[in-house]
C-alpha cells in the first residue's frame, strides 16, 4: 500500500487557502457586492401615463339684439278729403280722420296714413303702403237714426235732434248763397263777429258759429277770421257789402285765417 500522507497534506493545505481567501473580503467589498445583487433583482420602473389636457369649449357668441318690427302704415283709404285750400301760390288739403280735421301740404305726413304726393283741383294723391291712393272730395251724409219702437213713441216723445254740422266738401246751394250774402251783416252779427288785425290788414273774427248756419256751410268755424268773399274785403261789420250777385257763378271763394294761417277755400255752387 502506497503512503497517502503527502496527498492528504496537500488537500488540507488547499482547503485552508480557500478559507483564508473568503475570510479576507473587506466590509466595503461585501456592501458593494450586496448592492449590486439588489440592483440586479429590482424590476425596471414602470412609466406613469401623463394625462392629456382637456380642451375648454369656446363660449357661444352673444346673439345680436334684433330691431323691433317696423310699424305698419295705416291705409290712406280711411281718410276723408274735405276740401282743397288755396292761398296765393300755396295750396293745401283739408283732411279729416277720427273726428279731427287738419290742413296738410305736399310732402306732409297725414295722420300716419301716408305722405301727400300731389294736390289736384278736387283730389289729392297720397303715397301709402308702397302705392298711390287718390282721395276725392267726399260729401258727408248725416246718418239717419233708427225709428224707435211704437211703444216708446206712445210713452215718451224723443228729444229733438240737433242738426249735424255740414261738410266743407258739399256743394253750396245757389239760393242759400244769394240769401246768406244779401243778409251777411246780420249773419255776422249773430256769430259775434269782431274786427281784428290780421296779416297786415283787418278781418272779422267769428266768436259763435252755429253748426247749421250759413257761415258753417261756407266751411268756417269758431275762431276763424273772415277776410274776403270772392275777393271782396270783409273787414268792418258796419260796412259789409252786398255780395248776393256772387251766387250766379259756379264757384265761391272764401279767404280767412285759421290758427294764424291764411287760407282760401273754393266751394262749388249749384
Amino acid at each position: 500500500m502506497r503512503d497517502r500522507g503527502p496527498l492528504v497534506s496537500g488537500l488540507v493545505l488547499l482547503m485552508l487557502v480557500s478559507a483564508c481567501g473568503k475570510q479576507g473580503e473587506t466590509p466595503a467589498e461585501k456592501a458593494a457586492k450586496a448592492k449590486a445583487n439588489a440592483t440586479a433583482t429590482e424590476a425596471p420602473p414602470t412609466a406613469t401615463p401623463t394625462e392629456e389636457p382637456t380642451a375648454t369649449p369656446a363660449p357661444s357668441p352673444t346673439p345680436l339684439p334684433t330691431s323691433p318690427p317696423e310699424a305698419q302704415e295705416a291705409s290712406a283709404e280711411d281718410l276723408q278729403l274735405l276740401g282743397i285750400l288755396r292761398s296765393g301760390n300755396t295750396s293745401g288739403a283739408l283732411i279729416g280722420f277720427g273726428g279731427k280735421q287738419e290742413i296738410f301740404h305736399k310732402g306732409d305726413a297725414v295722420f300716419d296714413h301716408g305722405t301727400i304726393k300731389e294736390l289736384r283741383e278736387d283730389s289729392v294723391v297720397i303715397r301709402s303702403g308702397g302705392k298711390d291712393v287718390t282721395l276725392k272730395i267726399v260729401s258727408e251724409t248725416a246718418p239717419v237714426p233708427a225709428e224707435p219702437p211704437a211703444d216708446q213713441v206712445i210713452e215718451a216723445t224723443p228729444p229733438p235732434r240737433e242738426a249735424a254740422p255740414p261738410s266743407a266738401a258739399e256743394p253750396l246751394s245757389r239760393s242759400e248763397i244769394r240769401s246768406g250774402l244779401r243778409d251777411l251783416a246780420d249773419v255776422l252779427a249773430k256769430a259775434d263777429a269782431k274786427r281784428v288785425a290780421v296779416g297786415g290788414g283787418h278781418g272779422l273774427q267769428l266768436g259763435k258759429v252755429e253748426p247749421a248756419s250759413f257761415l258753417a256751410k261756407l266751411g268756417l268755424r269758431n275762431g276763424d277770421v273772415l277776410q274776403k268773399i270772392n275777393g271782396s274785403s270783409i273787414d268792418d261789420l258796419d260796412k259789409v257789402p252786398d255780395l248776393s250777385a256772387a251766387a250766379e257763378g259756379n264757384e265761391l271763394t272764401i279767404t280767412f285765417s285759421r290758427n294764424d294761417i291764411g287760407l282760401t277755400v273754393a266751394r262749388r255752387v249749384q
